[in-house]
């Protein structure tokens, strides 16, 4: 071992200038048109599919693309280095890595912090600001994989630093294989084996690995399978091994290794063309363009002018190439924030806009590189000193990191959310406040109330918008995550009463929990509560967008929840609510909700459906904070809020007989305009779902039209 300290300890020191320059001049031999077009191939997918252009669904696949180029680029740097030399300088590679990526990102980052506190919401600061301190020490990955599987995360709006996942993937990559290439080194020159082979051998291992982890995540949660490390470093060994066997590819004879080199090009515009999201990935699938760009790296120098480099090689395809790690920078933070800028927020931007905005991030991606990242990585003050490289690194990451947590610190302080007036005390009674809020203020007849006015300012708000995504029901132990399949129970209300009354669902449930939970405590009984995020209870086959496949879980949990809902303790009642299931065939939901409350009906089971809420159409903290003088812009009209809900659920309580439904829109929606903020209470805590104050403030009208439970 302290051979092993010695040997990592000169490898860090190792490398004279004149050493430096003799390999500077090698990697220019060594240069590949047919990668620079790959790389341009990878960022116009992205770039084009971020725009949200149709005829590319699979565009994506991008950044798998970039994934194997840039192994076999790393592999063939430092394989090259210890073969010719013996050695590998690992603080020169991290130098090197240090010029070409941080400072660009670095540009990048400091202008998005900035530009998210002059345009985009004091709603989303905070968020954002953690993306950018995270995506500055290349971790961010790892946070968007937790935000992945977070329901209360769901329906936020995209971060503008999303994109910088994939580099996350490949900097942790840049930071561990020297450092594993090092060791094999030492492993090596113990053993006397062959570094080619010894290093072949560990890329299978980790590739192999790493492949097998990718398809069992991916099937079982597609979302945390797309941004951890873990399911995409394959890619990049990929590429390594691609790296290793070069020499054996070059013996190709020139026509097969052309015909190989065109099938890679074909796989790659073939899963761009016709790959789409509905698809798990990366899992098996990502092996398609992943081998392709392989087989381009491989056959492309025996190939010669026979090959893709005949087309790759022109000046507009070189040109985006070379600017490609700029564009793929700075196109996401342009179409994000400006799309946000020129639609004020108040509607998803078109295609047209989109791709214009995409279009227009190429302007600072040039101007990145040519007056930020060229100059920097060229200029003998850093190239000739690995010290002032790796000084430039801990300071670009430094700043990165300190301008995300003064994004996040600026965020305007949230006052408390109000507590309205049916709130369970110590004693389980029902306390009455001076003033009604919310829907409290409506009275019995909602839809001739003058409180029901749509404004354009209000003298206050609560929650605030800024606090409004905590303003949640406790659902913490209740409340399944998409992979979970054994129920969990919460009680409320009198948890000693004779009286049981189960509320079931999904998150739509769970927004009840505030009214229910009073109503509960005000007739004495005792409420369990049992959700699953984006899970009904009916019997349908539901798709999960966030597992990307069929939610076998949501069946297996409906199993479940029957077996309680008929046991031998079944609850006295059972109120459901559910948000929007697209089947393709609505009488799907109402057979399915036949299968799973006839049952309940037949033993005697009361059975209400709370109908679910209106829906708003966009986040209304985020609008409301932008246009807290225009509330007007935030609202939407009922006609639209009602036909983007559920419209199976009457003919579902119709079609079992002894189901009863409690329909509260009218004092969601009040008037010819769903208004953002009711009462001073702000109606939503994102697009979809009720904030837990104005869930409470429904408590008197729920209690008047619930029914009876014996």
């Amino acid at each position: 071992m302290t051979s092993l300290i010695r040997g990592l300890d000169r490898a860090l020191s190792s490398g004279s200038s004149r050493k430096r320059r003799r390999k500077r001049k090698e990697d220019k031999a060594a240069f590949r048109p047919d990668i620079e077009g790959l790389r341009a191939i990878a960022v116009l997918f992205v770039l084009i599919w971020h725009a949200g252009v149709s005829w590319l669904p699979g565009g994506f696949v991008g950044v798998d693309v970039f994934f194997v180029v840039s192994g076999f680029l790393m592999t063939t740097i430092l394989h090259r280095e210890h073969v010719r030399y013996g050695r590998i300088s690992v603080a020169e590679f991290y130098g090197r890595r240090a010029r070409r990526l941080i400072p660009a990102s670095t540009l990048t980052l400091l202008a998005t912090g900035l530009a998210t506190f002059l345009v985009l919401p004091d709603t989303r600061w905070r968020d954002i600001g953690l993306d950018i301190a995270a995506a500055g020490g290349y971790l961010v990955n790892w946070r968007l994989a937790d935000r992945a599987v977070d329901y209360l995360a769901q329906d936020t709006a995209p971060s503008p630093i999303q994109h910088f996942w994939s580099l996350s993937i490949e900097e942790q990559f840049y930071i561990f294989w020297p450092l594993l290439i090092v060791l094999l080194a030492w492993v090596i020159k113990r053993t006397g084996g062959s570094a080619t082979a010894v290093t072949f051998a560990a890329l299978v291992i980790i590739a192999a690995g790493s492949l097998a982890w990718s398809v069992y995540l991916t099937d079982a949660d597609a979302s945390r399978a797309y941004f951890v490390t873990t399911t995409r470093l394959w890619e990049l060994a990929l590429g390594g091994l691609v790296a290793l066997a070069m020499p054996l590819f070059h013996k190709m004879p020139k026509m097969s290794a052309a015909a190989l080199a065109w099938i890679g090009v074909a796989g790659i515009l073939g899963t761009g063309f016709l790959l789409t999201t509905a698809v798990p990935f990366p899992g098996f699938i990502a092996l398609i363009p992943t081998a392709a760009t392989a087989l381009v790296l491989a056959a492309g120098p025996a190939a010669g002018n026979a090959g893709p480099v005949r087309i790759l090689a022109n000046k507009p395809t070189q040109w985006i190439g070379g600017c490609s790690y700029s564009m793929y920078l700075w196109h996401w933070p342009v179409l994000v924030i400006g799309g946000y800028w020129i639609t004020d927020g108040l509607r998803e931007i078109s295609v047209i806009e989109g791709v214009v905005l995409v279009a227009l991030s190429v302007l600072p991606a040039w101007l990145s590189l040519k007056f930020v990242e060229d100059p920097i990585r060229r200029a003998e003050t850093f190239v000739d000193s690995v010290k002032n490289s790796m000084a430039l690194a801990f300071l670009g990451i430094g700043i990165s990191v300190v301008v995300g947590l003064l994004v996040t610190a600026v965020v305007p302080r949230a006052p408390d959310a109000y507590q309205s007036s049916y709130v369970p005390s110590q004693s389980d009674e029902v306390v009455a406040a001076d003033q009604p809020m919310g829907a409290e203020v409506l009275g019995d007849d909602p839809l001739t109330s003058t409180a029901a006015a749509l404004v354009d300012k209000v003298p206050s708000i609560t929650p605030s918008p800024q606090a409004a995504n905590a303003d949640n029901p406790d659902v913490n132990d209740c409340q399944l995550n998409y992979t979970q399949v054994i129920p969990k129970f919460c009680e409320y209300g009198d948890k000693e009463s004779d009286i049981e009354v189960a509320l079931v669902g999904d998150s739509h449930a769970g927004q009840w929990i505030p009214a229910m939970e009073a109503v509960a405590a005000e007739r004495g009984w005792k409420l369990v509560v049992a959700t699953k995020s984006a899970c009904p209870y009916l019997d349908i086959a539901v798709f999960s967008d966030n597992l990307n496949r069929p939610y076998d879980e949501c069946r297996a949990w409906n199993e479940q929840m029957g077996a309680y809902l008929t046991g031998p303790g079944k609850p006295d009642a059972v109120v459901l609510s559910y948000g929007v299931y697209n089947t393709g065939d609505r009488n799907l939901l109402i057979s399915g909700a036949q299968a799973r409350w006839g049952p309940l009906v037949a033993q005697g089971t009361k059975v209400i459906v709370i109908r679910d809420t209106p829906a708003p159409g966009r986040n209304v903290p985020d609008c409301v904070a932008e246009h807290g003088d225009r509330l007007t812009a935030c609202a939407r009209s009922r006609d639209e809020a009602l036909a983007k809900r559920d419209q199976s659920q009457a003919a579902a309580v119709e079609a079992v007989p002894g189901v009863q439904m409690v329909d509260l829109t009218d004092w969601i929606c009040p008037g010819s305009q769903c208004s953002p903020v009711i009462g001073g209470v702000l109606v939503f805590r994102d697009n979809t779902h009720m904030t837990a104050t104005y869930s409470r403030s429904l408590t008197p009208q729920l209690a008047k039209r619930f029914p009876s439970v014996p």
